[in-house]
């Protein structure tokens, strides 16, 4: 018998993964929006991005290698210094 699965919805009624499954590197920009997900930060900076919620946010000095925990729908290349940015979903 297979366990029975349970999802999580997050504000915007969409399913909320709990582990991605796929990826794609993200080149800043301020007009195009991204396909939800969270950010792997690869080098040092700051990044501007708009949560999934609407807002825009700089979080500043992000350290390498670093998994930002907000899903955000864009990354913005005005403000964001950081590099080697992945969106996992």
């Amino acid at each position: 018998m297979r366990a029975q699965e349970t999802k999580l919805y997050d504000a915007t009624n969409s399913p909320v993964e709990l582990q991605p499954t796929r990826a794609a590197a993200v080149t800043p920009n301020d007009s195009t929006v991204l396909v939800p997900g969270t950010l792997f930060i690869g080098s040092t900076g700051n990044i501007r991005v708009r949560t999934i919620g609407q807002d825009t946010i700089t979080f500043t000095n992000v350290a390498n290698s670093f998994i930002l925990p907000v899903k955000v729908d864009m990354v913005y290349s005005t403000g964001t210094t950081a590099s080697n940015i992945t969106i996992m979903r």
